[in-house]
């Protein structure tokens, strides 16, 4: 994985044997270290899957609570609205 970014390291001392700016050789350094840290980031969400964990809880969440607790909100309301029916 990190082979390309290792030619693209090399290819940024190589400009500067060719006479590139100091100031612009830095910048491309700076790309190339953010770039290996972006794809770090996305390697690392891949393996570990945090939104899809994150989505499976939520789903869980809101399924058992509204069945746990759909007795007490049914019950503390049907007094209130029954009153009108009778």
């Amino acid at each position: 994985m990190y082979a390309p970014f290792s030619k693209k390291s090399i290819l940024s001392m190589q400009l500067s044997e060719l006479g590139l700016q100091s100031g612009a050789i830095s910048r491309v350094s700076q790309y190339v270290s953010k770039i290996i840290i972006a794809s770090d980031n996305m390697k690392i969400i891949h393996t570990h899957r945090t939104p899809v964990t994150l989505r499976t809880y939520s789903k869980v969440f809101i399924y058992v609570f509204s069945i746990i607790y759909a007795p007490y909100f049914f019950a503390s309301t049907f007094h209130e609205y029954s009153a009108q029916l009778e």
